[in-house]
């Protein structure tokens, strides 16, 4: 049945890939298209057939929960439980108490208070590291690092301890998962089991993430502090030392062209656009060079003593310097990127001798990072294929202790894996596995959005959990897979779907995705969620066979003009529209009964309409009632500065341009 519905649903891609018919039952939006009968189905169903990466190993989740027979809330009534921090707790600490203790209120209406000193005979739930924790010989593991986390019940009391405040405070978040069904999919939007009863469970829990750091890729998720630590996301703004005020792309800020390029012309490229890495040979400048680099880099760990990822990284072009010098390292090393290795191990040398020295007091485990982007994406290693090994070229090049590639490229086609051949990601996945054999540490920023028309879906769906295994291999210690980085207020095309998955993902890459797909369109989309989940599998159908059999794809398949009939077939958009709007007639009851869940999930609806109202509203103008088109641009409008969505594109084009041409 799978198949023969995949197959019925990709013959009509194919029949309306020129865009021609109608389509859609009228619903509740006014003047809506009702030129055609292919109404679509409603029902949920596959989205297509694939077949998924086998599941990768090394991932440590390891949860042994067994019942006591005894309850923390028994009957509606606490039998004697505080959650207990430990003294000058603030942060993800303080933070992890009121979390359990607002949620756990919310699920049995029994809130236990928080207290910082223990009784002899009381009974707690322990976050962290407090003087109980440390009697009942309760401790973090160096191995968990810094997110991750132990659970463990000795006698009555429950202790919570993770790597950092931080992994405790997702230790909090797995234990209220575990015991009262608690997941986040949205701001706002969680799920929460009532009842009157918390059980006591015998807890044996070590849980480390597969994937150590993650960040928030789109905007709307960075402003909201709550929502992202309760996906688990971590911030930039916690770990990156700025320099210039620039996390990356910031080489100009340790060398402003306006202070330097008249004195030292010989430390920037030939056509000026990024630092010459070998001072065009100029051993005295070179030296200087990295004398000034150490020193912005020390003032910037003296300005920021509690952060710890510092990058110097190339500007963003596809150039490098192609002076004799450079070009000679190149051809010795086959890869630009030598000679950027190193000038940062020199640059590392310094920051170690000055931690070791007068600036003891600064000293951390940091990280100096550089772009392994666009024209320093292959690593000077030499790869055997006997072993399908690689290692450093020589001995010059081996990264320091403490240099790490952030590994990015915009030329992938992040609609494709990194595992299958013969795509746009073969080369730059060769390149990955080669950084990762020749450095201790491995940063991976990754993509996921259409760049050039955010309003669109981006079939990212089909590769992500695929390029998060590939990642976990490759021993990835921190991953930025970039949404809309620059978009305030919210997202369309399924959007939220993906920051959730994502979220998962980065935690246990084996994750279930068909499972966490279903939690997360039953919590978005309450009683309406079988329609929407019956849009999103059809376009999930369509997207394979815009990037299987139209061209979608590809390199910088990021980049890709997707306003194009060709891709947008009408009889489905004006289905697609339909049909969002009948979901949205579903919950009216729910208006009354329960009106702030209702315009919860009624946005949530709207957010998806965004992309398929905009679609219809470019593509057809000339073959539309000016009624019905006046009233998708009206209602597209509307979400829109509803949402706070602001941009059309990564750069440059605004909603208020689009609604100009629109003449509303």
């Amino acid at each position: 049945m799978k198949k023969k519905l995949f197959c019925m649903l990709l013959a009509g891609c194919m029949l309306f890939a020129a865009g021609c018919g109608g389509g859609g039952s009228s619903a509740s939006v006014p003047g809506s298209d009702s030129s055609g009968s292919d109404g679509g189905n409603s029902s949920s169903g596959p989205a297509m057939e694939e077949t998924p990466t086998p599941d990768v190993e090394g991932g440590v989740h390891e949860y042994d929960i067994q019942p006591t027979g005894e309850y923390i809330v028994e009957n509606g009534r606490n039998t004697g439980y505080s959650i207990l921090l430990p003294e000058g707790a603030d942060g993800d600490l303080e933070l992890a108490a009121s979390e359990l203790q607002s949620f756990i209120s919310e699920a049995t209406g029994v809130r236990l208070d928080t207290v910082t000193a223990e009784e002899a005979d009381g009974k707690y739930i322990s976050l962290g590291n407090t003087g109980l924790a440390a009697a009942a010989d309760v401790e973090a593991g160096e191995d968990l690092g810094e997110n991750g986390f132990i659970i463990e019940t000795v006698d009555d009391d429950v202790f919570i301890v993770g790597g950092s405040d931080t992994g405790t405070l997702y230790g909090a978040y797995s234990y209220l998962e575990r015991e009262l069904g608690f997941d986040y999919f949205h701001i706002d939007v969680y799920t929460l089991t009532y009842t009157d009863t918390l059980p006591l469970n015998d807890y044996h829990v070590r849980d480390i993430p597969d994937i150590s750091l993650h960040m928030p890729g789109y905007l709307y998720l960075e402003n909201n502090s709550q929502a992202m630590k309760r996906m688990r996301y971590n911030s930039n703004y916690d770990v990156f030392i700025p320099v210039g005020g620039n996390m990356w792309h910031n080489s100009f800020s340790y060398f402003p062209k306006s202070a330097y390029e008249a004195t030292h012309p010989d430390i920037y490229s030939e056509d000026g656009t990024q630092l010459c890495y070998t001072a065009h040979g100029n051993e005295e400048e070179y030296e200087w060079m990295v004398e000034t680099a150490f020193e912005v880099a020390r003032d910037a760990f003296i300005a920021y003593p509690d952060r710890y990822l510092i990058s110097l990284s190339i500007e963003d072009t596809m150039t490098s310097c192609t002076c004799p010098t450079c070009a000679a390292e190149k051809a010795k090393y086959g890869a630009d990127s030598a000679a950027v290795v190193k000038f940062l191990n020199r640059i590392a040398a310094r920051i170690d001798e000055w931690m070791a020295g007068t600036g003891a007091e600064y000293a951390r485990d940091y990280r100096l990072l550089f772009f392994a982007y666009h024209q320093t994406n292959a690593a000077p290693a030499v790869y055997d294929e006997a072993t399908d090994t690689f290692r450093p070229y020589d001995d010059e090049v081996v990264l320091a202790d403490h240099v790490a590639p952030y590994f990015a490229e915009t030329n992938g086609d992040y609609t494709q894996n990194f595992y299958d051949e013969g795509t746009a990601n073969t080369q730059i996945a060769y390149n990955m596995r080669a950084w990762a054999a020749i450095s201790k540490y491995l940063y991976f920023w990754s993509y996921g959005t259409n760049f050039a028309q955010f309003l669109t879906p981006y079939n990212s769906f089909n590769a992500v959990q695929d390029i998060y295994k590939f990642a976990f291999e490759c021993g990835t210690d921190y991953m930025y897979t970039q949404g809309q980085a620059n978009q305030p207020g919210g997202a369309t095309g399924f959007s939220y779907l993906k920051v959730y998955l994502e979220s998962k993902f980065r935690w246990d890459v084996n994750a279930d995705a068909e499972a966490l797909t279903d939690k997360f369109f039953d919590a978005m989309y309450g009683d309406a969620s079988d329609i929407v989940r019956g849009v999103y599998d059809e376009y999930r159908v369509l997207a394979t066979y815009q990037t299987d059999k139209l061209g979608y794809s590809g390199s910088r398949s990021i980049q890709i003009d997707a306003v194009e009939q060709t891709y947008w077939p009408r009889s489905l958009l004006s289905s697609w529209i339909s049909r969002l709007y009948e979901a949205i007639d579903v919950l009216e009851p729910l208006s009354a009964s329960d009106p702030n869940h209702y315009a919860i999930l009624v946005e949530n609806i709207e957010s998806e309409l965004v992309a398929f109202l905009y679609l219809y509203s470019e593509l057809y103008a000339n073959q539309t009632e000016v009624s019905v088109l006046n009233n998708y641009r009206t209602e597209c409008k509307r979400i829109i500065e509803k949402l706070g969505i602001t941009r059309v594109s990564e750069r440059g084009s605004l909603v208020t341009d689009l609604f100009a041409s629109w003449g509303i």
